[in-house]
């Protein structure tokens, strides 16, 4: 009821996941995305709390597929974990929710490290491909203003060879 209304209300980075669950129980008491809290057994027709089985999201299940469920209930807290790599890399945090009186759970974090980076890479992708437009675009640049620069070279280079071998230009034989 309340964990959950709270939960569905909690954000974790852009995408991130959060789920309460009872230690002795494994029984889901809060989670930040959409499910059925309550499962109904198909003989009995009694409903219950899901237990963390029951939900499977594509984050919970890489996390299920790296670090055993049980694992999960038994490591020793807090417990941190890296899964995969790269922009595909899960942050895994596990934290002791406790008390004095006998309360015990635990709260499971999973963040996508593509909601930290994914930015920066998308920004650093396209600030590289800025540069190598504008670098293409200096070069061309470069090479049409070269050539309209050394074009009259071109008239020099025509008149020293004709004066290094006693070729008469075009305007002495239009003067004759």
């Amino acid at each position: 009821g309340d964990l959950f209304r709270f939960f569905a209300n909690v954000t974790i980075a852009k995408t991130g996941q959060v789920i309460l669950v009872q230690t002795s129980t494994r029984k889901v008491l809060g989670a930040n995305w959409e499910g059925t809290p309550v499962i109904t057994d198909d003989v009995t027709g009694k409903k219950s709390i899901a237990e963390l089985r029951h939900w499977k999201t594509p984050m919970l299940q890489r996390v299920l597929d790296s670090q055993s469920e049980d694992k999960l209930f038994t490591v020793d807290l807090p417990f941190a974990v890296d899964i995969g790599s790269g922009l595909d890399r899960l942050y895994l945090d596990i934290v002791a929710v406790t008390d004095e009186f006998g309360l015990d759970f635990r709260l499971i974090i999973m963040i996508p490290e593509n909601d930290f980076l994914g930015d920066v890479y998308s920004n650093t992708n396209t600030a590289i491909g800025g540069a190598v437009g504008a670098i293409a675009v200096l070069m061309v640049l470069s090479a049409v203003f070269a050539y309209f620069l050394l074009l009259p070279l071109v008239d020099v280079e025509r008149m020293m060879y004709e004066g290094a071998n006693f070729v008469e230009s075009q305007s002495a034989q239009q003067e004759k």
